[in-house]
């Protein structure tokens, strides 16, 4: 999981930098792989106002284009036209430099006309693979201004190796919430707030879940008024950095909050769902569909599919279909935010072969309790970057379970870890984790919070417990042992033997136990224990004796110069006793 610095600072506002940061997250168990800086390759770009864009004289496909730099005017030759005057676009002059170029910007003549630098593309700035035109920059810069910081890119990356069992790593607030509890700093969640229209989204479709099982939670936002649009700069740089491509304003949102809540979000374009219906069912015998990738696929029947009411538009939890994406004509959207059982998913990602960011979050766990908060945060972010509006309400089916209630005894943490943890000690510790207890000293209740799938008993919270004070806190002690030193008789005259041969000048071979057929020939042919699944075809028995191996070892010792060996092995022996069982 890449969590860029800025973002997750917006939830915990430690003034930590990155590197004590990803040292002090390793120390919590979220090992951090690699602090990255994906614009340290640009400075020096600035913006600048178009005056004039004009015809180069010696091109038909370049053009020339006159900026004001904010201290004066240039001129540039420019590969495409999409600018006008007016526009403010990303300049490099000359000494600058930007993540696709190797060496810093230059004047340098182009057909015959100078080019004093050059205008960039997001793709050239590393804030997305975009290269189809000159980027234009929102109205409200000023030319002059340096564009790395106003567009906040002296930004780290934390590249974070997230274990299979801590899934609210996954998520930019799921970090946030380890650092607050680490460092004391408050930890806020994002903002939700939707200012919703008259329009009820009750009756724009209907929602029927078949399985309640593989889908106990289906909810729905109906919002209007999305339109053809892209997402703010430092939402596609966040994007690209954390290794998602910017696409627009709709996709955008709903990859932007998977990655910040943990909760894959879906958006259906409305119109083109027929009813408008979603049904949520296992697939039919036979039943195909396309999803986004552009991919017919053959369905089985423990696949789960979102339907509307001509047949599947999504491969639950997983991808979703062509015949319902959202597109530059899409005016109004269903946005998908469920709970999709884990087995479930990932059976059909597995019998698919289709790895999502989607899937590898519901089959690790994803918060059950989530889902209204996504839904809001995404009709948020649109009615802020496109003024869209969310109709009233949201259409539900199924709900989130009862939170988890584990009991911990502070004297058995104690006993554990080998430190005296007190009632307050514990309570310290779920406090600051976001967990409400209860219950007498001896036995505390801890409720656990949805986003903490991993805690299920007693240890799980003692190891809580662990982390919050720290893993160096934990002594080295040898156990107390009953029984008596020293080394049984058996083991001591192998050691001995060894210990002669070693000293006599020989050298010990350790080999692995399979033999040949004509191995065994070697050895006396005694009966052998065949090996059912060998690892070379022709070695499938286990040994009888040492002998056969050692001959191959000076084998292949002499037949690479070396004329003289002298070698032994320790090592056990396989025979069948006369009933057919393996001694």
């Amino acid at each position: 999981m890449k969590i860029v610095l800025s973002w997750l600072r917006e939830s915990c506002p430690t003034d930590l930098s990155a590197e004590d940061l990803a040292e002090l997250l390793t120390r919590k168990g979220a090992e951090v792989e690699s602090v990255r800086r994906p614009w340290e390759g640009l400075s020096g770009v600035i913006v600048a106002r178009v005056i004039e864009v004009m015809d180069h004289p010696n091109s038909t496909k370049l053009c020339r284009s006159r900026v004001d730099t904010g201290a004066g005017e240039l001129e540039l030759v420019v590969g495409v036209r999409n600018m006008r005057a007016g526009d403010l676009v990303p300049l490099a002059p000359p000494g600058s430099r930007v993540p696709a170029l190797a060496e810093p910007l230059g004047r340098r003549e182009i057909r015959g006309v100078v080019s004093n630098g050059m205008l960039c593309s997001e793709r050239e700035l590393g804030l997305a693979d975009i290269h189809e035109g000159i980027l234009i920059l929102p109205e409200d810069m000023r030319p002059g201004t340096d564009l790395k910081a106003a567009l906040g890119l002296d930004d780290a990356v934390l590249d974070i190796e997230v274990t299979p069992n801590r899934p609210d790593f996954l998520s930019v607030v799921g970090v946030a919430r380890e650092v607050a509890a680490a460092t004391g700093v408050p930890f806020t969640m994002p903002a939700t707030a939707v200012a919703e229209g008259s329009a009820k989204a009750a009756g724009a479709a209907r929602i029927a879940v078949a399985d309640a099982e593989r889908c106990p939670r289906y909810l729905a936002r109906v919002i209007d008024g999305v339109g053809a649009s892209t997402s703010p700069l430092v939402v596609q740089a966040r994007l690209t950095a954390a290794g998602m491509r910017p696409i627009s304003a709709i996709v955008d949102a709903t990859n932007y909050v998977m990655l910040e809540l943990g909760q894959p979000l879906h958006a259906f374009d409305l119109e083109r769902l027929a009813g408008p219906a979603i049904d949520v069912r296992r697939a039919r015998a036979g039943e195909r569909m396309t999803t986004l990738d552009g991919v017919e696929r053959a369905l089985s029947d423990d696949d789960l599919l979102i339907c509307d009411a001509d047949g599947p538009v999504a491969v639950a939890g997983v991808m979703g279909g062509a015949s319902s994406e959202v597109s530059a004509s899409t005016t109004s959207i269903l946005l998908e935010a469920a709970s999709f059982e884990r087995g479930g998913v990932q059976r059909t990602r597995r019998r698919l072969d289709l790895s999502t960011e989607a899937s590898m979050r519901f089959e690790r766990g994803v918060d059950p309790e989530a889902p209204p908060v996504a839904a809001d945060r995404v009709a948020h972010l649109l009615q802020t970057w496109v003024g869209a509006t969310a109709r009233r309400g949201a259409i539900e089916v199924g709900g989130a379970p009862k939170r988890r209630r584990v009991t911990v005894r502070p004297a058995r943490a104690s006993a554990l870890l080998g430190y005296a943890v007190s009632p307050a000690d514990a309570r310290a510790a779920f406090v600051a984790l976001g967990m409400a207890t209860s219950g007498k000293d001896a036995a505390l209740e801890v409720e656990v919070p949805g986003y903490r799938v991993d805690i299920e008993r007693e240890a799980d919270l003692i190891e809580e417990i662990a982390r919050f004070r720290g893993y160096d806190a934990v002594p080295s002690a040898v156990p107390a042992v009953s029984q008596p030193g020293g080394v049984p008789d058996g083991y001591a005259l192998v050691d001995r033997v060894r210990d002669a041969l070693l000293r006599a000048g020989m050298r010990e071979v350790r080999q692995i136990p399979f033999v040949s057929a004509a191995d065994l020939t070697v050895s006396g042919d005694d009966p052998a224990v065949p090996v059912r699944n060998p690892l070379a075809a022709e070695e499938g028995h286990l040994r009888t004796a040492l002998l056969p191996g050692l001959l191959r070892t000076a084998r292949r010792n002499l037949a690479r110069g070396v004329r003289g060996v002298s070698l032994f092995e320790v090592g056990t022996v396989f025979r069948l006793t006369p009933a057919g069982d393996a001694e």
